[in-house]
């Protein structure tokens, strides 16, 4: 059954823990994702404490796998959804984590990058391989990629690299 094509209103027609998973479970985009979130959250916690646990846990699942397993992170969220903040503040906070999540991934991913094109010219050492994995922010990514594309071996880079 694709839930994108049946009606909000339907599935909220009743309040159980399987219709506020089914209505979450609707939305694709990070934002209306964490809207919905929320308001089931809402919903739930009328419920019972035993399906309010059932819930958090099924959303416990489905942040992890959108923020790529880091449990400190999707706890935090958790924390909030349970604090009762408000829904301004809980969308605020989620989008938050996912932005942070995706700029991380843009680190990593250019930190690949690095060593796909020094690992075209050479053996990366182990202690340049750790550094280049290590950083974060993405300017200085930026400058070691266009510096990484102008190597011509892995040792001129480091010699440009240690400037």
């Amino acid at each position: 059954m694709d839930l994108a094509q049946v009606e909000e209103e339907y599935i909220l027609s009743t309040n159980t823990v399987l219709d506020n998973i089914m209505y979450c479970d609707k939305f694709r985009k990070k934002l209306e994702l964490a809207g919905a979130i929320r308001r089931a959250y809402g919903r739930v916690e009328g419920l019972g404490r035993q399906e309010l646990e059932e819930f958090r846990n099924w959303v416990k699942y489905i942040l992890l796998s959108v923020c790529g397993d880091k449990l400190a992170v999707v706890e935090e969220i958790l924390s909030w959804a349970g604090n009762g903040e408000d829904d301004m503040a809980f969308k605020y906070n989620i989008v938050r984590m996912f932005e942070e999540e995706r700029e991380e991934g843009k680190a990593e991913g250019k930190a690949e990058a690095i060593l796909d094109l020094l690992g075209d010219v050479g053996a990366v050492p182990e202690a340049l391989r750790e550094k280049i994995l290590g950083q974060k922010d993405l300017e200085i990514l930026r400058g070691w990629l266009k510096l990484a594309s102008a190597s011509r071996t892995v040792e001129e880079f480091e010699n440009l690299f240690m400037k």
